[in-house]
This record gives structure tokens, C-alpha cells and sequence, in this order.
């Protein structure tokens, strides 16, 4: 994402890669009743894109799993909504910072960074 002056404002390379994903709202401590299924238009080891049938407010804390094709455990990570665009009924692009990883996944950022930089084409 480039800022007003066309600065890359990412931490951390991205890749387009269609990664299927699982999330909830969190609130106040809670994780909301209602899973939403979506998949990533982009991923890179702080955040990601995400496409869904719902939007979510900018602020909000997700509850997310992420399936990485050949990794056979679900990431499972917190995340910001940065940013919310619909683009039109049942669609919605969030971007998305990571904020936590669970203890069991301490290595999850690690992973995404590996599996992005795998498929990041050669210079």
C-alpha cells in the first residue's frame, strides 16, 4: 500500500497468492458467534488482503485461520482491519496487519514469510 506521496508503506514483501481463510470478529475479549469464509487476494508475513461476503469496520480485531497449501496445520492469528473497500453486493477486500499468533503458532509469521518468499519470482 503506497501512501499520498507513492511511498510503500508494507513491512514486508507480498505476494498474489489465493489462500483460503476463516474469521470472526473479536470484541471486547470475545470472538463474535459467526465464522466468515474468505481467501486472500495477497498474503506476506505482516498482513494480508482479504475477500469475503462481509465487510468489517476499520479498527476491528479478526479472529483468523489461514490454509497455506502444503502446510498441513491452520495458522491461526489476530489481526487489524486496516482498511474496507465493498465492491459491490456479497464482496468486500479488507486489508488486514497481523497483530498476534498464538504460542502454539510462535513460527506462523515465519512460515507465511517462507511460503512468500518461495513463490516470489527471481530478480
Amino acid at each position: 500500500m503506497a501512501d499520498s506521496a507513492g511511498q510503500e508503506r508494507r513491512r514486508e514483501r507480498r505476494i498474489n497468492e489465493r489462500c483460503q481463510v476463516a474469521f470472526r470478529v473479536v470484541q471486547e475479549g470475545s470472538a463474535g458467534p459467526k465464522t466468515v469464509a474468505g481467501e486472500t487476494m495477497d498474503l506476506s508475513a505482516s498482513g494480508l488482503c482479504l475477500l469475503a461476503p462481509v465487510g468489517v469496520e476499520p479498527g476491528a480485531t479478526l479472529a483468523i485461520e489461514v490454509a497455506l497449501e502444503g502446510h498441513s496445520e491452520l495458522i491461526l492469528a489476530m489481526g487489524k482491519v486496516i482498511w474496507c473497500n465493498g465492491e459491490g453486493p456479497q464482496r468486500h477486500r479488507m486489508g488486514v496487519a497481523f497483530s498476534w499468533v498464538r504460542e502454539e503458532d510462535r513460527s506462523a509469521l515465519d512460515v507465511i514469510a517462507d511460503f512468500v518468499q518461495e513463490r516470489l519470482p527471481e530478480a
